[in-house]
C-alpha cells in the first residue's frame, strides 16, 4: 500500500488519543507529507482505487479572505490560490497526510471514515498529525466561541451538524452504540470539555464502523 494511504489510516487509528488545546489558529505550511504526495481526488471511488487527479497537488496553505476559503495549489507547475468553491474535487491530502473533504465551499477534516463519517470544519479548528500518526486538535474559541462537529452517512453523504438524535439514527443498526455514547460522560473538571466531546464522537463512530 502506498505510504500516503498508510498515513491517513494511522491518523484515523490514533485520533482517539489526540491532544487538544484552545489557541489562535496559525496559518500553516509544514507537515510530514512531501508535496508530491498531496493528491486531489475527484471522487471517493478514485480515492479507493488510488487514482488521484493528474496535474494538481495541494500546496500546503489555506487562507480566509472576506469569509471565503481558498487553498494554495500547484497545478501543472503553476502555484496559485484557488477558492475552495471552484475546486471540482471530492477531497485531498494535506501536508499531514490527512484527508480533507471539499464540501459547499469549505474544507473539512475527516476524523472518521466509513459508514458513518465525522468531521470538523478546517476554518474552525486545526488538526495536525506527527510522523507516528498522533493527532493534535487546536481550536479558536477566542474567535468563534465554539466549533461544530459534523457527520455524514458515508464519505460522500450530505454533511449535517452533529446531534445525539442524528447519531442514534445513523448507528441504529447497533443501538448499543448510542447507549454507550450517552453513558460515556466527559469529565466536567477537564479544561478541554469541547475537544473531548469530539473525541468521544470519533470513538463511537469508529467502533460502529468496525461492526458488521
Amino acid at each position: 500500500m502506498n505510504k500516503i494511504y498508510l498515513i491517513i489510516i494511522l491518523m484515523l487509528i490514533h485520533l482517539s488519543n489526540v491532544e487538544a488545546q484552545s489557541a489562535s489558529q496559525p496559518q500553516y505550511s509544514i507537515g510530514v507529507v512531501d508535496t508530491s504526495q498531496r493528491f486531489f481526488f475527484k471522487t471517493m471511488q478514485d480515492f479507493v482505487k488510488q487514482n488521484p487527479a493528474k496535474g494538481i497537488k495541494y500546496g500546503g496553505l489555506r487562507k480566509i479572505t472576506a469569509g471565503v476559503e481558498s487553498v494554495k495549489i500547484i497545478r501543472n507547475g503553476v502555484i496559485e490560490y484557488v477558492k475552495v468553491n471552484d475546486l471540482a474535487y471530492w477531497a485531498y491530502f494535506n501536508e499531514y497526510g490527512q484527508l480533507m473533504r471539499i464540501y459547499k465551499g469549505n474544507t473539512y477534516y475527516f476524523l472518521t471514515l466509513g459508514t458513518v463519517c465525522t468531521y470538523i470544519k478546517a476554518r474552525d479548528a486545526q488538526v495536525t498529525t506527527d510522523k507516528a500518526g498522533k493527532a493534535s486538535l487546536t481550536y479558536t474559541t477566542g474567535q468563534i466561541g465554539d466549533y461544530i462537529d459534523y457527520i455524514s452517512l458515508g464519505p460522500e453523504g450530505e454533511l449535517q451538524e452533529f446531534s445525539e438524535s442524528k447519531f442514534a439514527a445513523a448507528t441504529s443498526k447497533h443501538p448499543e452504540i448510542i447507549e454507550k455514547y450517552k453513558k460515556d460522560k466527559v469529565d466536567p473538571t477537564t479544561t478541554d470539555r469541547r475537544g473531548q466531546k469530539t473525541f468521544k464522537i470519533v470513538k463511537y463512530a469508529t467502533e460502529f464502523n468496525g461492526m458488521k
